[in-house]
């Protein structure tokens, strides 16, 4: 992608004050959004830098029982979830929720009975696959210049070949777990024995990077989802917890980046709330972001943020009920998925 598009996207998830906006779920052809990006003019704003994640979260008394959605205007008062240097009109992260890994091992809907503990209308932004020059640096551009937080799945020898955008993701807040060593994608034909080494070089090589084993979430997603019944009992005797998703932007496919922010907003709006699983190492992706980022905040939608319990950060409260698949997938869940992958970090 040329600079000037690159500049085109992240003006569009900050100049919302200087331009009417018009894609929404729903209201607009998205045959139309390409037209709609390229005839908009936006003046230029930098990005805003987040800033480090809190070590509270938001009050949690309320998690037990959902209130009524804060409106945006409340939550940019919160300095815990929306960092001051935030515009306020910047879609920013509506709330942080802590969880204990070992109390729920097996996470997102595509593979499991249980999902995270979101209200309707939630999303938490996940990223695989990288870090990569120039896409996953634009995807951070783009996320901080709408100061929403989202969590990224790290292939270890990407952090061994660029450990600078693994230590910015940490740096500006985001929460860093990971996603094997070499990204195989036929995981299940590995033996136990490579499986396990895959995890653990995964692990070791994302700590490296970021200088802080600490600093790295107990968060791992298989490659495309590739879950075998052994490597999950190791991960989860190694205290990990395993994140599938909820729905998928299809953003490995060769689609336009119109086509991705469509098919990741659809399928929002069918399920309500949700995991969406994005690959931050295409330049699809990247184009595809912004008008994901402005429709959510044009429908009222709200990014979550999640973090692992600690002794000093304790897990948001929660009832068994919120943790249940919201919604039941049609058809066969992992038929939207068509082997996601590395895109060039592969082991056959």
């Amino acid at each position: 992608m040329d600079s000037s598009r690159i500049h085109k996207a992240a003006s569009l998830c900050v100049a919302a004050g200087s331009i009417t906006v018009l894609v929404t779920l729903g209201l607009l052809g998205w045959d139309n959004v390409n037209r709609l990006v390229e005839k908009t003019t936006v003046s230029g704003v930098a990005p805003t830098a987040l800033a480090p994640a809190p070590e509270q979260t938001t009050s949690t008394s309320d998690n037990i029982s959902p209130p009524a959605q804060p409106s945006r205007k409340s939550e940019s008062a919160n300095p815990s979830v929306r960092p001051q240097a935030c515009d306020p009109s910047a879609l920013g992260t509506s709330r942080i929720i802590t969880v204990a890994p070992r109390e729920h091992s097996r996470i997102g809907a595509m593979s499991y009975p249980e999902t995270l503990p979101l209200r309707d209308k939630e999303v938490v932004l996940t990223f695989d696959d990288g870090p990569e020059h120039p896409n996953t640096a634009d995807v951070l551009d783009i996320l901080a210049s709408e100061c929403v937080r989202a969590t990224f799945f790290i292939v270890g020898r990407m952090a061994k070949i660029h450990p600078e955008l693994v230590r910015r993701a940490v740096n500006e807040g985001h929460t860093v777990g990971t996603h094997t060593m070499n990204h195989p994608l036929r995981f299940r034909a590995l033996s136990v024995d490579r499986a396990r080494q895959e995890i653990e070089d995964g692990i070791q090589a994302t700590s490296a990077a970021v200088g802080d084993p600490s600093r790295v979430a107990p968060f791992f997603r298989f490659p495309g989802f590739g879950r075998t019944e052994a490597a999950e009992e190791f991960l989860a005797s190694r205290g990990l917890m395993v994140w599938s998703a909820d729905f998928p932007a299809d953003d490995w496919r060769k689609i336009t980046p119109e086509e991705v922010a469509r098919r990741a907003l659809s399928r929002l709006e069918t399920y309500g709330k949700g995991i969406l699983l994005l690959h931050d190492i295409h330049k699809r992706t990247v184009e595809a972001l912004p008008i994901i980022l402005q429709a959510l905040k044009t429908g009222d939608y709200h990014v979550v943020h999640v973090l692992p319990a600690t002794a000093e950060r304790p897990k948001t409260p929660t009832i068994a009920e919120q943790w249940r698949r919201h919604r039941e997938l049609k058809a066969n869940p992992s038929a939207l998925l068509d082997q996601p992958n590395g895109g060039g970090t592969v082991v056959q």
